[in-house]
């Protein structure tokens, strides 16, 4: 079984997503970089 993470970054600081095998269901772990901006749109 395979695992992903993504990183995903907002304007508050980033999250990582981890999902096993068919992605079906994620799991969010907490906030990383809290006050540094990922994000600027």
């Amino acid at each position: 079984m395979s695992k992903r993470r993504l990183l995903v970054g907002t304007k508050k600081g980033a999250v990582i997503l981890t999902a096993y095998g068919t992605r079906q269901n994620w799991e969010i772990t907490g906030h990383r970089f809290t006050g540094w901006e990922m994000c600027r749109l």
